[in-house]
């Protein structure tokens, strides 16, 4: 009698002993499988069916949430807006809006807080400069009525406008140096900022115990006394120091004549260094 062709995946003429042991790796591979499925049809489920929280329950958007309870039941993600619930992109301070242009609803300038800031009558976006206690587009926007109180944080106030601050004067900002005196002279000009020939200029270099704007503003017609910190003198002049000058063109914070003068005297050095050492091996050469 010929033999019958076992069926692909058919245990049931197989002996028992073998059926048990098929079946229990049968078991044994669903049970490893199974963690990868549910995590699948999890991801899956997420894919397909998205959710928003609407406070203390979920559903697929926003208009989703009222299920005809109204704005008891638009929460979370939500928030409750002309009779309608949608979703809340940003913070108004104490509730949340689409926009910041739907956060007032007809409250004016109290309901305007958070990422948002009241400006010329309208709830615009807060994300530019800070004013102190407040934010703006711009510096220029800070006062909205109320003067040199209201500017203050990026900004400081100047002839009368408020401007975006960029340097420090010593104990005040201002957008430049030259506008730091504000008629006070040397007394309001420090910080990044140095008193040079009656005018607050930029300070780059220190010179000991003050600042210039380069070495050879140093000395002011003191010599050698007012020529330190970063600078040396040589020949009767104020100069940038040789240590200095290598910090500056590793560092980047130099001009490029300056890298250029200065990559030049260190490899002319280096080319010096390495004429005597040859001419010293020569003469030991010759000597022995």
């Amino acid at each position: 009698e010929e033999a019958q062709p076992v069926p692909q995946g058919s245990l049931g003429i197989l002996p028992s002993r073998t059926r048990e042991r098929a079946g229990a790796m049968r078991c044994r591979m669903g049970l490893r499988s199974a963690p990868l499925v549910l995590l699948l049809t999890l991801l899956g489920s997420h894919a397909v069916d998205p959710k928003v929280s609407c406070g203390a329950h979920s559903a697929p958007t926003c208009a989703d949430c009222p299920q005809g309870h109204g704005s008891g039941w638009c929460n979370g993600n939500c928030t409750w807006l002309q009779g309608n619930c949608v979703f809340a992109a940003v913070s108004c301070g104490s509730h949340s809006a689409p926009s910041c242009a739907d956060c007032p609803q007809d409250r004016g300038e109290e309901w305007c807080h958070g990422n948002c800031s009241w400006l010329e009558g309208a709830c615009v976006e807060a994300k530019e400069v800070s004013c102190g206690l407040h934010s703006a587009p711009s510096c220029a926007d800070c006062p909205q009525g109320h003067g040199k109180e209201w500017c203050n944080g990026n900004c400081t106030w100047l002839d009368g406008t408020c401007m975006e601050a960029k340097v420090s004067c010593g104990k005040h900002l201002a957008p430049s140096c030259d506008k730091c005196p504000q008629g006070h002279g040397s007394e309001w000009c420090h910080g990044n900022c140095t008193w040079l020939g009656g005018r607050c200029v930029s300070a780059k270099v220190s010179c000991g115990a003050h600042s210039a704007p380069s070495c050879g503003e140093c000395p002011q017609d003191h010599g050698m006394l007012w020529c330190n910190g970063n600078c040396t003198w040589s020949s009767g002049r104020c100069v940038q120091s040789f240590r200095s000058s290598l910090e500056s063109m590793t560092t980047g914070k130099t001009s490029p004549w300056q890298t250029s003068w200065t990559r030049t005297w260190v490899c002319l050095i280096l080319d010096w260094k390495r004429f005597v050492t040859k001419t010293f091996a020569l003469s030991a050469l010759v000597l022995l």
